[in-house]
C-alpha cells in the first residue's frame, strides 16, 4: 500500500490513477489521518458480480415468461 499526501493529491488529481496498480491500493494522508483509500476497480466490480450471480436462481422462480420464449424476446429487442 502506498501513501500519498493530501497536497499532492489535491495538486495533481490527474497523476493519482497512474499511483495504483491492479494489485495494490494507495491511500491518503491529511494531518496524519487516512481521508481516503484508492483502490483498483476490480475490486469493488466483483463482490458486485458475485451478488449478482447468487441471485439468479431466485430470479429464476420469480420471473415468469406466461409461455413466452426468452429467445423470441431477445432476438426481438435486437430488430
Amino acid at each position: 500500500m502506498i501513501e500519498i499526501g493530501a497536497c499532492e493529491a489535491k495538486a495533481r488529481p490527474s497523476s493519482l490513477p497512474g499511483k495504483v496498480s491492479p494489485e495494490e491500493e494507495a491511500i491518503i494522508i491529511k494531518r496524519g489521518k487516512v481521508i481516503a483509500h484508492l483502490v483498483p476497480a476490480k475490486h469493488l466490480r466483483q463482490p458486485r458480480i458475485n451478488a449478482t450471480i447468487d441471485k439468479l436462481p431466485s430470479l429464476r422462480k420469480e420471473f415468469k415468461l406466461n409461455g413466452l420464449d426468452w429467445k423470441d424476446l431477445r432476438n426481438e429487442h435486437l430488430r
